[in-house]
């Protein structure tokens, strides 16, 4: 076992490669509602970290925490983490924290002099996101849907009519549909299994956006109406994205909301602006 004590804050890396490895049941949150902890600046909540104690051989812990799954693990807790009522937590309030971005975590018991002396399995966590956060990387997603389509980026209004197919750039597809209706038009977007991007740009991490629902449109000859519609989003951060609150002018959101409900997550509204950014 070493031991590199670098003396900037808890920055202290560790070699596992000699230490005795014991299953303590760690588990550490994937995207879940933590309560009343806040977010960091990148709008990405705490991790809760959580384990018990399986034999009598101490109640001291420290926790230590990577971006990788077997190497450069550093100690992230100030003072050793005590028994509560057999279950042991720690909330990782990490600054570091981004949208998209996985950590690992191991847990150390100390010995009588305060070293650590059993180490448990190492999982994988990472926080949920805000709201606007949430949006923010689904968007990339519609976004990047958005930009294969030909119909809806023609110009005019009739010249939109018309319906064709494009796939995701990882798997599922998008289909468009764009007929008369009435005085005006009616489009509809479905979207089935439809990811483009991976968790990290790591394929082995799997996909980070899957989008299965309707983005539609019903609006007249001058391209002004209302949205329709929920997607649900599987991946790295499920949930549900509505537009049934949507308001078309001149063909593209120009007031309303979209309505925002990570899981675990009340729904929330959001100003169509942010389909912008």
């Amino acid at each position: 076992m070493r031991l590199l004590l670098c003396f900037v804050f808890l920055c202290i890396p560790l070699s596992f490669a000699d230490s005795q490895e014991v299953s303590f049941g760690l588990e550490a949150s994937r995207a879940e509602n933590t309560g009343t902890y806040r977010p960091n600046s990148s709008g990405v909540y705490p991790v809760r970290l959580r384990w018990r104690q399986p034999d009598q051989r101490g109640s001291a812990f420290h926790v230590y925490r990577s971006v990788m799954v077997d190497s450069g693990f550093e100690r992230i807790s100030a003072t050793p983490v005590q028994e509560g009522g057999g279950i042991f937590s720690f909330m990782d309030e990490n600054p570091a924290a981004a949208p998209g971005k996985i950590f690992y975590y191991r847990i150390a018991l100390s010995n009588a002099g305060g070293e650590a002396a059993v180490f448990s399995e190492t999982v994988m966590g990472y926080g949920a996101l805000t709201h606007e956060c949430y949006w923010q990387e689904y968007n990339k997603t519609i976004k990047a849907s958005h930009q294969k389509l030909t119909y809806m980026n023609k110009p005019g209004t009739t010249s939109k009519l018309g319906s064709e197919q494009v796939q995701g750039g990882i798997s599922g597809s998008l289909s468009y549909q764009a007929r008369v209706a009435g005085l005006g038009g009616r489009v509809i977007m479905q979207y089935e299994n439809y990811a483009d991007f991976y968790i990290d740009n790591n394929r082995a991490l799997g996909h980070y956006f899957v989008l299965n629902g309707n983005t539609n449109t019903t609006a007249s000859m001058a391209q002004n109406g209302t949205m329709d519609g929920v997607i649900i989003v599987t991946g790295m951060y499920p949930g549900r994205v509505y537009y049934d609150k949507v308001l078309i002018r001149g063909g593209a959101a120009g007031g309303g909301t979209y309505g925002v409900e990570p899981n675990g997550f009340r729904r929330e509204e959001l100003s169509w602006t942010l389909m912008e950014r």
